[in-house]
């Protein structure tokens, strides 16, 4: 954590997320017209929160419900996702999306937290993944409600209308948990769950001093020294502290 100081205010914004958590559900149940706003301080979304690869809830069946190919699938789990948000409020909320494998893709943008819809942002559609690409409306909308910060998209999936809803709350003052939703909307109207999962993003924080090393030299022909001077070189930029 760089100092006993810094570990300590991460304890103390654990402690104080983890309060505010049970003050929400005591909240919720006394009152569940309450807005997650309106219970917990949104200032502790703020960060760097990258996605985890290995903590999620039925994400496979999710995926697969999509109609991707097992690779595909495993390749949409692993992918890299990192949200820098930037600024929140009750009225909107400045992130800074991150997609490295797609051509090192970076998007800042702002959306509003009043229940209409908005463009999505172009960089995004243009490398979308499962819900960009079915969404040819290009829009979506943000508000607080009672179980979070949600978003909702109007998707035609599998030549059916379909509504994806997700909700970004609080596990505790390092985690986020996004609860992901899919409804098929009949005729008349009438929603019906169709699949769920839920992804976990953890708090990262930027490191405030890092060391890096690089090297360069002429690989030749020979595999064997190659090796050798790839090792040689790590083991420099180690003990160097990088």
């Amino acid at each position: 954590f760089g100092s006993s100081e810094r570990l300590k205010t991460l304890v103390f914004q654990d402690l104080l997320c983890k309060a505010a958590c049970k003050a929400i559900i005591n909240a919720i149940l006394m009152d569940p017209t309450k807005l997650y706003c309106d219970m917990v301080d949104v200032s502790l979304l703020r960060g760097r929160w990258a996605r985890s690869d290995s903590k999620y809830e039925n994400w496979e069946n999710y995926v697969l419900w999509y109609g991707m190919t097992e690779h595909e699938a495993r390749e949409e789990t692993i992918e890299p996702q990192i949200h820098i948000i930037t600024a929140t409020s009750k009225d909107e909320m400045t992130l800074v999306h991150q997609l490295p494998w797609r051509a090192g893709l970076q998007v800042e943008y702002t959306v509003n937290m009043d229940g209409k819809y908005y463009p999505i942002p172009q960089a995004l559609l243009k490398t979308a993944g499962m819900s960009g690409l079915a969404n040819n409306r290009a829009e979506w909308m943000h508000k607080f409600d009672e179980k979070g910060l949600m978003c909702e998209q109007h998707l035609p999936v599998k030549g059916k209308p379909h509504i994806l809803r997700y909700w970004r709350s609080l596990v505790n003052a390092n985690e986020i948990m996004i609860n992901v939703r899919f409804y098929e909307v009949d005729a008349s109207g009438q929603e019906t769950e169709v699949i769920h999962t839920i992804r976990y993003f953890q708090r990262i924080p930027f490191k405030e001093r890092w060391t890096a090393a690089a090297a360069q030299f002429f690989s030749g022909m020979d595999v064997a020294e190659n090796l050798r001077t790839c090792v040689s070189w790590m083991r420099k930029a180690k003990d160097g502290g990088a």
